[in-house]
């Protein structure tokens, strides 16, 4: 098709429950694959370096075009998703005089417009089929509460916002809208962090350590399940107490 290249040799699982995870060769988002895999979804992953995905997509999430294509691409490779997980994210610890036009719209495409075109494939495809599904975004506590590095910051404070309102206006539709806000986690992503600021935030965690990236796993495996039914457009704060 061009702009994503269709994973090969999968039969079609349109019957199975399928997840689709961005970022999947990341810490966070293969943490998520893994997680998946063994409570018994089949993943489709989308990361321009391979992953551990039963399904793997080279999709460069900084073209929107290449964003909008890929539901499609799935759907048509091994069936329709029943989740969604917006897990791809850029982080570099820019401060703002550093702060350059081609970060900010880096950061921006990634962290904020992809999620958005994804969410508007994914949902729609669901809405007008009258089938259920859920959208889990991986946020962060940056969107929550701020960060040296403000581009970072204002695209998760807008993905919250926009889990917020996804969830409100889709959720009598059957599709459920949550997000996990993740606290610094043990991942390559967090090297990024100057050593200073690493200390610094790690003696301000009440837990007194870094995240593992399965435990972020598990808060979105959390609400993919059956056991949040009940929680919509909900921001699940996975930071050992950081705020």
């Amino acid at each position: 098709m061009g702009v994503v290249e269709e994973a090969k040799g999968l039969p079609n699982l349109s019957n199975e429950r399928i997840a689709l995870v961005t970022g999947a060769a990341g810490g966070i988002g293969q943490a998520i694959v893994d997680m998946l895999r063994r409570k018994g979804w089949r993943t489709a992953g989308a990361d321009l370096k391979p992953s551990t995905a039963d399904a793997h997509y080279p999709v460069d999430l900084s073209d929107h075009r290449q964003a909008a294509a890929l539901i499609d691409v799935v759907i048509s490779d091994i069936g329709l998703p029943g989740a969604l997980v917006n897990a791809a994210g850029i982080y570099r610890g820019v401060h703002l005089p550093e702060t350059g036009d081609q970060y900010i719209e880096e950061v921006m495409a990634v962290n904020l417009v992809a999620p958005l075109v994804l969410c508007r494939e994914f949902i729609g495809r669901h809405v007008a089929g009258g089938s259920s599904a859920s959208v889990v975004n991986v946020a962060s506590v940056s969107g929550e509460m701020g960060s040296p590095d403000p581009s970072y910051a204002a695209s998760k404070g807008g993905l919250i916002a926009m889990t917020k309102g996804l969830g409100r206006a889709y959720a009598a539709q059957g599709v459920r809208v949550n997000a996990v806000a993740p606290g610094v986690i043990d991942t390559e992503m967090a090297g990024l962090i100057p050593a200073d600021r690493r200390e610094q935030y790690r003696r301000s965690i009440p837990s007194g350590r870094f995240g593992a990236a399965e435990e972020v796993a598990a808060a979105v495996a959390f609400l993919l399940g059956d056991e949040s039914s009940y929680m919509v457009g909900t921001v699940l704060d996975v930071n050992g107490g950081l705020y």
